[in-house]
């Protein structure tokens, strides 16, 4: 017995060595009986590889979630400086700090030195106490003094200086050396209930986000600022607040953010206030231009205009033969298929649609081309998107007060209650392709419905015009609604960025009587639609209509539980008098003439 439990001990221990000795080839999952690890995503356990992701942007400028690094700079006056290699990184989630007045978290703050926390100024006004309390990632707490907050030279970032460390004394985080230029890719990262989440971005030009900062009361200026357009459609659309925290470019923190992510109206866009590292920038700026040798190229001006003279010629040779180039491409294009061949012409019954030119045979030979060149094979015979992109909704401070449509390129018509002690040039109009503009006065509105409900709507007049596409007005009706017919109400999603519609059904006359208690609104003018949306508050829905057979019809005017609760809105009705009259006296005045022929 005690021979064959040597050998089987023997056997084990040679295949163990044979196993060790062969690169292995198969991968193992955990025992059974090891410690239990809850449900978890690969980028929040330390043990499991990260999936690699955005490979098809250069190593430079993005990294993988969860080892997005920032590079750090010695400290010349700490006297721990010996510890440091010649170059060290830190992971960002190090250097992200939360800020809580009391115990409610209010922002967030990247450390931007080992005793200093960067932050928004908004952060810093929501502060109410005396007390500041900055707590790491990790759980490390330390409390300051409100006295301790300074601003910074660009007026959008606070600074909140510490009494002890949070990170080495011995490194500086590195910021930015440069500025940031459109199209440069750069990364953000977030905390949220899952741990941090980086995510890849693009810095986009001023002009996307000089019209959502226009609706605020800051006063940024664009040289400080960094607009970054959000690349990837993330499964939480909402704004989550994440004000403070870094955009790093290139390992270096580059921005903070001013906002939060996604809090613009659009969600498209994202505000940072830049970072910027004044003296290495000094230093870059003065190095370039001892390279340009600007002094050489003032002594060698002749020299230097026949170069510029020899480069003018070669860019008129480019421009020439690129020319030629197109000029034999279109010519290609325009070959029709009565032009072909008989052999070739055969299959002229098959055809493609193409945006340019004319019809040409489906085989064969076809130039290159992109595919927004094809048609579409069906046309939209409907007028729906057309009708909703003149919707409209508006802020005042911040709040969303009320909704509206664009009847001109300079007007939108809306309730007049929602316009009652409001100061027009503070009142900022959203459109549904996510572009707002800032009205300048308003006035009483007329031909929009009948006299006797003329009160209660007025016109809102715009700054600028807009585009020509709203120089034709919607259309209204020029009939009455009938009674028995369902009506589109319309009604915003969750982030107001389209209106959703949905058919109900009018309500008696009798029945809206009850819900109608303000003596302005006299019977004629108004009437009521089924609204079943289940609230226990106010929805302002003021503004938003109803669409009956392809034109506006109705405008809500007290909101959706809002006076009293019910299951009906009542609705003000869009009518185009003066053309229903007119159209009314034309019919009446070719009876009568019908009458004295006959």
């Amino acid at each position: 017995m005690t021979t064959l439990h040597l050998s089987l001990l023997s056997l084990s221990i040679l295949l163990a060595g044979e196993l060790t000795s062969v690169e292995p080839q198969y991968h193992y999952h955990r025992y059974m009986l090891s410690d239990y690890r809850r449900q978890h995503r690969h980028g929040l356990q330390k043990d499991y590889s990260p999936v690699p992701r955005y490979s098809h942007f250069a190593a430079d400028t993005t990294a993988a979630p969860g080892e997005l690094t920032v590079n750090v700079n010695r400290n010349e006056t700490a006297g721990s400086v010996g510890r440091l290699g010649p170059i060290k990184k830190v992971n960002v989630d190090q250097l992200m700090v939360r800020i809580f007045d009391g115990r409610k978290n209010v922002c967030m703050g990247t450390l931007i030195g080992s005793r200093v926390v960067a932050t928004t100024m908004k952060c810093v006004k929501d502060i109410k106490s005396d007390h500041i309390t900055i707590q790491t990632l990790k759980g490390k707490m330390i409390t300051v003094n409100s006295t301790s907050v300074t601003m910074a030279d660009n007026y959008t970032i606070a600074e909140i200086n510490l009494n002890q460390p949070l990170i080495d004394d011995a490194i500086i985080p590195a910021t930015c050396t440069k500025l940031l230029e459109p199209e440069d890719w750069a990364q953000v990262s977030l905390y949220g209930p899952h741990g941090v989440i980086n995510e890849l971005v693009t810095v986009k030009p001023h002009k996307y986000c000089r019209a959502m900062v226009n609706e605020t009361t800051f006063s940024y200026a664009d040289a400080f600022l960094v607009c970054i357009g959000n690349t990837n459609e993330s499964n939480f659309t909402g704004c989550s607040g994440n004000y403070g925290s870094p955009l790093i470019f290139k390992d270096q923190i580059c921005g903070i953010n001013l906002m939060g992510r996604r809090c613009l109206p659009s969600r498209k866009f994202d505000l940072y206030a830049l970072v910027l590292n004044k003296k290495a920038f000094e230093r870059r700026m003065v190095a370039r231009i001892i390279e340009s040798q600007v002094e050489d190229k003032i002594g060698n001006r002749h020299r230097l205009w026949y170069r510029c003279h020899c480069s003018l010629l070669e860019m008129l040779s480019k421009i020439i033969r690129l020319a030629l180039v197109l000029l034999l491409v279109c010519q290609q294009s325009e070959l029709r298929a009565d032009k072909l061949s008989p052999d070739k012409a055969g299959n002229s019954l098959i055809k493609m649609a193409y945006k340019w030119n004319d019809w040409r045979p489906h085989f064969g030979y076809n130039p290159a081309h992109w595919a927004i060149n094809h048609r579409h094979s069906r046309r939209s015979r409907s007028k729906q998107k057309d009708l909703l992109s003149h919707l409209v909704y508006l802020r005042f401070n911040y709040n969303i007060i009320c909704s509206g449509i664009v009847v001109n390129n300079r007007t939108v018509l809306t309730v007049t209650s929602c316009l009652d002690r409001k100061e027009p040039p503070k009142i900022i109009v959203h459109f549904t392709d996510g572009t707002a503009q800032t009205a300048s006065s308003s006035s009483p509105s007329s031909d929009y419905t009948m006299s006797s409900g003329s009160n209660l709507l007025s016109f809102l007049h715009l700054e600028k015009p807009l585009d020509q596409e709203f120089d034709t007005p919607p259309p209204f009706c020029t009939q009455a609604v009938r009674p028995q017919d369902n009506v589109m109400q319309l009604n915003w999603d969750k982030n107001y960025s389209r209106p959703i519609p949905r058919f109900v059904p009018q309500m008696p006359l009798d029945q809206c009587q009850t819900l109608n208690r303000d003596a302005r609104m006299l019977a004629p003018a108004v009437h009521c639609v089924e609204n079943t949306q289940y609230t226990d508050e106010c929805i302002r829905s003021y503004g938003l209509p109803y669409v009956w057979k392809g034109a506006f019809c109705g405008m809500n005017i007290n909101g959706h539980n809002c006076s009293v609760p019910s299951n009906a809105d009542v609705y003000v009705r869009l009518l185009r008098e003066k053309r229903l009259i007119s159209k009314m006296l034309r019919t009446a005045a070719a009876s009568i003439v019908d009458e004295e022929i006959v």
